[in-house]
């Protein structure tokens, strides 16, 4: 087992975050469909740094429309609607993890044959 390092952490929460940050920008064009890809795409090419002021790209629902919300009519509904984008952050995160533990495992590996030349 390497040792690890200050460093080596650093290199696998940086990598954390970069592998779900990586993969949280296609979220909307797999829930939304075209109006998110074309949404994702103005959103891309803004500059604004303000969230709040963006988050109208998460507004997309199929049943009516873009932006008007239809509340579901049963627990089934609901299920349906909201399994889908639970079920692929926990995806994404759980792939962001494991790259994270490659990258970090490699690099403390890296860093111990290198101390030791």
């Amino acid at each position: 087992m390497p040792d690890q390092t200050l460093s080596s952490y650093f290199v696998g929460v940086a990598s954390l975050f970069g592998a779900y940050y990586v993969q949280s920008i296609t979220f909307p064009l797999i829930e939304g469909g075209s109006v998110a890809a074309r949404e994702l795409k103005e959103h891309a090419t803004s500059m604004s740094h303000d969230h709040f002021s963006n988050s109208t790209q998460f507004t997309v629902y199929k049943e009516g429309g873009a932006g008007k919300y239809l509340p579901p009519r049963d627990v089934f509904e609901l299920a349906k609607r909201v399994a889908p984008p639970i079920i692929l952050r926990v995806a994404a995160s759980s792939v962001a993890f494991f790259c994270a533990g490659i990258t970090q495992t490699y690099f403390a590996l890296y860093q111990t044959n290198n101390l030791r030349r």
